[in-house]
């Protein structure tokens, strides 16, 4: 009986072990967009897209519509607009743009979006999260944008980096959703997207 403990133990140990160093190899970056950096003369960051699919779990970075690096990614757990604004967490479908830099962040670096936009004020009133006098006067307004980020500002959604769990969340090959409603990444990915984005730059969150 304790030869058969101590095999399964070994076994869960020796199974748990290999998945990590698979992920650890895995996870192994090149240097792709510091090459492609340094080959494109006049990089112009108006022409990058970043494309985010949560069924796959990918971000993927496109120059000029062409698919540039692909990284691996995870998001928070839910799908409703009504989730993100109560207990539930959930990465918004959608087109957005970086609103904000943060390079001194707790996940290495976190890029906000410009979550919620106007494309979400139908869904911000059916679920009561704006009075209809508050619906009529965005939809009216010359920068609506400017008032939903007032209004929602405790509301940080964007791109991050895994900060000081990096090693573990992204060298153990099962994925799981563990984010507030961000987009996370590792923490060289979020370097690499770094040298490539600016605020403004359009983020593109699909199932």
């Amino acid at each position: 009986m304790i030869h058969k403990i101590i095999f399964l133990l070994a076994s869960i140990f020796v199974f748990f072990a290999g998945t990590f160093i698979y992920g650890v190899a895995v996870n192994s970056y090149n240097n792709e967009i510091a090459e492609f950096l340094n080959e494109t003369k006049d990089f112009d960051r108006s022409k990058v897209t970043l494309e985010i699919k949560k069924k796959n779990y990918r971000l993927t970075v496109y120059y000029n519509d062409k698919p540039l690096k692909s990284y691996k990614a995870v998001f928070g757990r839910s799908s409703t607009i009504a989730g993100i604004l109560g207990n539930n967490k959930t990465v918004p479908n959608g087109t957005y743009k970086i609103s904000k830099i943060d390079t001194s962040s707790v996940y290495k670096k976190f890029f906000k979006l410009n979550y919620p936009g106007i494309k979400d004020l139908a869904d911000l009133f059916e679920n009561n999260h704006i009075t209809k006098e508050e619906y009529e006067y965005l939809v009216s307004n010359e920068n609506p944008e400017k008032v939903l980020e007032q209004k929602f500002s405790e509301i940080n959604i964007g791109l991050q980096g895994t900060g000081n769990m990096d090693f573990i969340l992204n060298n153990f090959p099962v994925v799981f959703n563990w984010t507030n409603g961000s987009i996370a990444v590792s923490n060289k990915a979020i370097d690499e997207i770094y040298l490539l984005i600016e605020e403004g730059t359009k983020i593109v969150v699909k199932n």
